[in-house]
């Protein structure tokens, strides 16, 4: 009896680790911007690796919609991904955080 209640008690905890949401520290690392290639990942891939972005950016003339997943590596930092209007990657690329990092800042 113990054993299947100490079973259960683990299945419990195992279900609840794996539904649990990844917080942004987790899922913006480098690791995983790594995993989003342009001409292959879909807005749908970004989305469940990255989470939702914190900004988009609307389409203009040839370039798709912006997506921005601001993060904190060596300083402030921005994961720009753009998605093209069939849903897939077209560029990803990592730049500082001008609105954010104070060294950027006029004053």
């Amino acid at each position: 009896m113990n054993r299947v209640l100490a079973c259960a008690a683990m299945i419990g905890v195992l279900v609840g680790c794996a539904s649990t949401p990844q917080s942004p520290e987790t899922r913006l690392r480098q690791e995983n911007f790594a995993q989003v290639i342009p001409g292959k990942s879909t807005a749908s891939d970004v989305r469940a690796l990255l989470g939702a972005p914190e900004r988009v950016l609307p389409p203009r003339g040839e370039k798709g919609e912006q997506w921005a997943y601001p993060y904190r590596g060596a300083g402030y930092r921005v994961f720009w991904v753009e998605i093209s209007r069939d849903g897939v990657v077209r560029d990803a690329s990592d730049s500082p955080d001008f609105d954010r990092d104070p060294r950027y800042r006029g004053g």
